[in-house]
């Protein structure tokens, strides 16, 4: 599951639903204190690569979400498996 969202993360980023440019623009705006020290200058960040850091730091901030998820539908796939197990292969 973890992979999965990772990799749907970066395919959204790839696909430029969120443009690189958008990306520092809000890690500018997030992060003031880092652009200011020069901690870390995204604009020689291959973006490629910049994406993928994204999707690695958003994927644990979603982690809750997978939760509630997870717990939300667990109960109606069990019924599912279960009717389907009772009917026995066809």
């Amino acid at each position: 599951m973890y992979l999965g969202s990772l990799a749907s993360i970066y395919a959204a980023l790839s696909a430029n639903v969120i443009e690189w440019e958008q990306i520092l623009q809000l890690w500018e705006g997030v992060v003031p204190q880092f652009v200011k020290a020069n901690v870390i200058d995204l604009q020689e960040v291959d973006p490629n690569k910049g994406k993928l850091g994204v999707a690695v730091c958003l994927n644990p901030i979603l982690e809750p979400f997978r939760i509630v998820l997870a717990i939300a539908v667990a109960k109606p796939l069990s019924r599912a498996w279960k009717s389907w197990r009772a009917k026995g292969p066809r």
